[in-house]
């Protein structure tokens, strides 16, 4: 997994106990095998992708959502139902993680100083993207 080489990084610079080092690791692992399962598990709780509901938001039972049936993501569809995203779920597990690891979420996770000054502001680009695309 991708968020293995970072936590790597980051137990390298700044982890420098052993034992602390295992502890962030194992943590983390955990959190995002419990983020996966959870993010599967509910997939199958509503079938509507969210593509579907933005096209179809007039007819969703909610006032307070408008529908916009000319909407279409940037790419296709998954063919499977979607209601939360792996790469979401494990992503905010991560981040959780890092920030009650080192009591802040104020922690650069690539070892820079760039406009991005936390743990869940590198969370934002995959999110982002996700919805974009229609996938939820």
């Amino acid at each position: 997994m991708l968020w293995n080489r970072a936590l790597r990084d980051i137990v390298q610079a700044d982890v420098p106990d052993i034992g602390d080092s295992a502890r962030l690791l194992a943590l983390a692992d955990l959190a995002m095998g419990d983020a996966g399962i959870t993010a599967w598990d509910s997939k199958f709780i509503r079938l509507l992708a969210a593509a579907h509901a933005i096209q179809n938001g007039d007819n969703d039972g909610n006032p307070e959502t408008a529908g916009d049936p000319t909407w279409q993501p940037m790419i296709n569809t998954p063919n499977y139902p979607d209601y939360t995203s792996g790469a979401n779920n494990v992503t905010g597990a991560i981040t959780r993680i890092l920030a009650l690891f080192f009591g802040t979420d104020k922690k650069d996770l690539h070892g820079n100083h760039h406009e991005r000054c936390s743990h869940s502001a590198d969370a934002t680009p995959i999110t982002a993207s996700r919805c974009s695309r229609g996938c939820g």
